[in-house]
């Protein structure tokens, strides 16, 4: 029996929507999946090639995930695609 990576499976999230709905589906943002769904929005805002998201941008929306503080970061991502 083979074990999936989840970070192979958040990799083909689709950009921003799967990422969010996933998050929402967790309890505590101390939890594995929590974190690697986190991580996985965090590297696609970050990505060099994403010109819509500044290094700021990004650490920003990691800082209200922290605080579990979804609909926000959403609405911040959503307000920078729709620029």
């Amino acid at each position: 029996m083979t074990q999936e990576n989840p970070q192979e499976i958040v990799d083909s999230y689709q950009f921003p929507d799967k990422y969010f709905d996933k998050l929402r589906e967790y309890e505590n943002v101390h939890e594995g999946m929590y974190s690697v769904v986190q991580g996985g929005l965090y590297r696609v805002m970050a990505d060099p090639e994403e010109a819509h998201f500044t290094d700021k941008d990004a650490m920003q929306v990691t800082r209200l995930l922290n605080r579990k503080r979804i609909e926000e970061a959403e609405e911040l991502v959503y307000e920078v695609l729709d620029k």
